[in-house]
């Protein structure tokens, strides 16, 4: 089983208060339930922080957590996957935003997972 990374867990703010303190209940009881076993917890946590820094409303938090976990659940189910260095963003995350998977997701899911997925990713890259 995963664990949160230690660093991430003892991250504070330029005033010195843990960032984890200020963090809401809504979306860390899902983190918590629902990724925290995953191979990808430490980058969602780790965008939760960022978004909390950044004061991101709390529903969308939510959204970014359960929104992406729930695509990456099904990628790694679909693609046998067991750790994040197996994930191909450019083949299938591909062939999930070109339907050739998943073909019971509709346009608007992939369009909405696609939006999340670039917003999370530039936040975390800044």
């Amino acid at each position: 089983m995963e664990k949160v990374d230690e660093q991430l867990l003892h991250y504070r703010d330029a005033r010195d208060v843990f960032v984890l303190d200020k963090m809401e209940e809504k979306y860390l009881k899902y983190y918590i339930n629902n990724v925290v076993d995953k191979p990808w917890n430490n980058h969602l946590f780790f965008a939760l922080l960022v978004y909390r820094e950044k004061n991101v409303d709390v529903q969308t938090n939510y959204n970014v957590v359960r929104i992406i976990s729930t695509r990456l659940s099904n990628l790694f189910e679909y693609f046998y996957l067991t750790e994040m260095e197996e994930l191909n963003i450019e083949t299938q995350m591909y062939q999930y935003f070109k339907g050739s998977i998943f073909e019971e997701h509709t346009d608007n899911m992939r369009a909405n997972f696609l939006s999340i997925y670039r917003s999370c990713s530039y936040a975390v890259k800044k």
